[in-house]
């Protein structure tokens, strides 16, 4: 067996669909892939509140659909953890998503530097596996997403340093992480492979989906003949502003996020499987999203879509979703979050995806993959 230590047990259809793919995608290279099941008990108690039909079908799917091991570990220790791994897996593979992805503040007046995000975690967690634990273990498309690197302390960096250290493949998904292994450890940049999302390596059959997606459609009160604009942002006064702007040229604004306090329909009430999010993408005329996995889903879906690159850590490096929209050649269409919410509109209204570049781009981005995750497959059976 061959375990995935992801992150797959939110409610977070990106996350989910990512945990699904790379699992598929590692069967299909003849692998015999579970689906790690430990949750940290912190996390949990974050994504229960509130509770809506939309988390109810993504609980679903993740205990149902998902792909995971036969014990469920619900702990913040990862002792028992590494000790089904030990006795069950020939090797593990971390990713992907944004598994790396640390969260150090400075507390007591800045004297003192602490991890105290129990959405985040601590370092070192169950996507750091520890050396002495004796499987093959590999990375594939993990990230550090908007971390702020600076505060992690030095005795951390030379702990990640050591455990990465015991990878035989560390593929990242954007090159931000890329740079952050190798400032870790100039030894580990021979192991690092650049590849895509394993949501980019599935051909996605949402025939079913579609149809009870158009059945629930209906029950929301989405016109069948109304341009339908997909508004999947954050909660804000500008997305408010957004969502008011596209009603008034014509639009039916949809939402499908728990905190969607925007749209004038909200499809957390009718809640949504992973594949009929997917074959919304299929359905909509356009799309506006901050979402990595959004912007991915609109790509091979061809659903034009305006991406609004949230992030906002000080840097001059690419942020991941500019990395891969430049990838692709799909920058032309992604703008700063600064942008006015009338720039986001005037953007959409006169958008033009270059579709056979991007598929182009896209399907050597899936040659890198593939090559990737046959170097993880051969070195899980070693």
């Amino acid at each position: 067996m061959l375990g995935v230590l992801t992150l797959h047990y939110g409610y977070n259809e990106g996350a989910i669909l990512q945990a699904y793919a790379l699992a598929t995608v590692l069967a299909g290279r003849g692998a015999a892939p579970r689906i790690i099941d430990h949750r940290y008990p912190a996390k949990l108690a974050i994504y229960r509140r509130h509770m809506d039909r939309r988390k109810e079908e993504l609980q679903k799917a993740i205990d149902s659909w998902l792909p995971l091991s036969d014990v469920r570990f619900e702990s913040a220790s990862e002792r028992d953890t590494w000790r089904y791994i030990e006795h069950n897996c020939s090797g593990v593979v971390v990713g992907s998503d944004q598994v790396w992805r640390v969260r150090y503040s400075r507390v007591f007046f800045g004297l003192r530097i602490d991890q105290r995000d129990a959405f985040i975690g601590r370092f070192p967690n169950v996507y750091w596996p520890p050396r002495r634990l004796p499987v093959t273990k590999s990375a594939y498309a993990v990230s550090i997403g908007d971390a702020d690197l600076g505060p992690i302390p030095r005795r951390d960096k030379r702990e990640m340093a050591d455990r990465l250290n015991d990878f035989r493949v560390i593929g990242v998904r954007d090159v931000r992480t890329a740079e952050f292994v190798a400032a870790l450890d100039r030894a580990l940049e021979s192991r690092i492979r650049l590849c895509p999302d394993p949501t980019i390596l599935m051909n996605w059959d949402t025939d079913s989906a579609r149809i009870t997606l158009e059945a629930k459609l209906h029950r929301a009160g989405v016109p069948s003949d109304a341009p339908i604009a997909l508004q999947l942002t954050d909660p804000s006064a500008s997305s408010r502003e957004l969502s008011g702007l596209l009603a008034k040229s014509g639009y039916i604004v949809v939402g499908t996020g728990s905190g969607d306090d925007y749209s004038q329909v909200r499809l957390a009430n009718v809640g949504l499987t992973p594949l009929e999010w997917v074959a919304l993408f299929e359905t909509v005329n356009v799309c506006i999203t901050d979402r990595m996995h959004a912007f991915i889903f609109a790509m091979l879906k061809h659903c034009p879509c305006v991406v609004i690159d949230a992030a906002s850590f000080a840097s001059n490096r690419a942020t991941r979703i500019v990395d891969l929209a430049t990838r692709v050649g799909y920058l032309d269409n992604v703008l700063n979050y600064s942008a006015s919410p009338r720039r986001v509109l005037d953007a959409m209204l006169t958008i033009k995806p270059p579709w056979d570049e991007v598929d182009r781009r896209l399907a050597c981005y899936r040659e890198e993959g593939m090559r990737t995750i046959d170097e993880i497959v051969g070195s899980g059976s070693d």
